[in-house]
């Protein structure tokens, strides 16, 4: 005990030198040289306390040596040892396991009808979108960030266009350019033209939502918002959950060889996991419990 007093004491007192014979170091790199031998050091000790160093005035600390084989983050803003909260680890986790199950892929439009946009076409892609119920007419949902355009757009105008895309390279294409947004400058109708080959048929007013038909849309859904609950938009958190009625079904113009009505149709709606476009794999055959007795 008394050999670490001695240490201690002869640390300070260079600390105090380096000091007044303005050296680079800081005294906590002095004192640190000095305690490099012991395991810890619960308090500044006296002779320290109170000294002006570049980083303000020495305060009692209580260090820690981590172990190298520890696994947990730190936090060395304030030379601390404060593992990250698990608080923040979850929606972390659960973003990682939601990357794993398959979303089908959609194209929404719609038209705003608010007199400051002058009923301007909105479009986005969208992974939440699924089905509701079947009678008495098919019912719709997806739910949509906050702010969105597209989303402003719907509650105005009250009708959508949901666009199923084809699981190919030119589905991808589509729901790519969508995903870009509906910023004046980036002309998206005008690209989906040029880049996509669609055919892109712009009502004028808000009771034509626009329309895309061509390579990459197998089906159009043509939809409304339905009247309950709360006029078909749920707020939740930062998002809305958009609750709709389809109206009609009409082919998207891709030039498939399958309708909604055929039993044995080939091409699949585009899907996506872990950030990248998919085409659904081989079915998976299995046996009941009743086909295996």
């Amino acid at each position: 005990m008394s050999s670490c007093r001695r240490v201690l004491g002869l640390s300070a007192e260079h600390a105090l030198l380096l000091l007044r014979n303005g050296a680079n170091r800081s005294v906590n790199h002095a004192a640190a040289e000095a305690a490099s031998g012991l395991r810890s050091m619960t308090t500044v000790p006296p002779t320290l306390r109170g000294m002006k160093t570049p980083q303000g005035l020495l305060q009692p600390r209580r260090y820690f040596r981590a172990s190298s084989s520890s696994s947990q983050n730190f936090n060395n803003d304030n030379d601390t040892t404060t593992p990250t909260p698990p608080a923040t680890q979850l929606p972390h986790q659960f973003r990682n396991l939601m990357r794993r199950l398959t979303h089908s892929v959609v194209v929404c439009t719609s038209t705003n009808s608010s007199a400051t946009l002058a009923s301007q076409p909105c479009a986005m892609t969208m992974s939440s979108f699924t089905s509701l119920a079947l009678h008495p007419s098919p019912a719709v949902s997806f739910n949509v960030a906050t702010p969105s355009r597209t989303l402003d757009a719907i509650a105005s105008s009250r009708l959508f266009n949901i666009h199923v895309l084809v699981a190919d390279a030119s589905g991808a294409k589509v729901a790519n350019w969508c995903r870009q947004g509906n910023a004046g400058t980036l002309q998206l109708f005008a690209r989906l033209r040029d880049e996509c080959q669609c055919e892109v048929t712009v009502g004028n007013d808000d009771a034509h939502p626009a329309l895309l038909q061509g390579p990459g849309v197998l089906h159009v859904l043509k939809c409304r918002l339905l009247d309950e609950p709360s006029g078909g938009l749920v707020k939740v958190r930062n998002h809305v959950i958009v609750l709709g009625e389809v109206l009609e079904i009409l082919d998207g113009g891709h030039g498939g060889s399958s309708s909604p009505q055929e039993e044995g149709r080939k091409d699949m709606g585009l899907s996506y996991a872990d950030r990248k476009y998919r085409h659904p794999g081989k079915s998976i055959s299995y046996q009941t419990p009743e086909e295996e007795k």
